[in-house]
């Protein structure tokens, strides 16, 4: 691939990223749809809200005192290390289910914000009174 037809492939990619960035901005969520508008907003998706996912299920696992389930795919084992650690047999505590989760959306505040989201969707009551969220 020519440099001039990178450079034009990074510059649309950067365009539609504003472009969607002014979509989230503007629109008005739903309010049944809280995990939904969440990841809309903290812009999770593809491989990133896969690996969220997986971790979230590790996080549920180790909360019933379950050893979650191994993660085999080694490119997301690469590209997401958090996922080795959700993997732990450990019991966990919100404080690290709150770190596992911001390693994915940046800090600890959204990774607050994403796992209250995930809770008023309806998705592991249990965990979260485990918890204590």
């Amino acid at each position: 691939m020519s440099d001039r037809r990178i450079e034009r492939l990074e510059k649309q990619v950067e365009e539609l990223r504003a472009l969607l960035t002014s979509v989230i901005l503007s629109v008005n969520f739903h309010e049944d749809l809280p995990f939904e508008s969440e990841m809309a907003r903290r812009e999770v998706a593809g491989e990133r809200r896969a690996a969220l996912n997986l971790v979230l299920a590790c996080i549920a696992a180790r909360s019933r005192g379950e050893t979650p389930s191994r993660v085999r795919n080694s490119r997301m084992l690469e590209q997401f290390p958090v996922l080795e650690l959700a993997q732990s047999p450990a019991a966990i505590d919100l404080d690290e289910a709150i770190a596992l989760v911001a390693d994915l959306v940046g800090s600890r505040d959204a990774a607050l914000d994403v796992l209250k989201a995930h809770k008023a969707a309806g998705f592991g009551a249990e965990t979260y009174r485990v918890l204590g969220l």
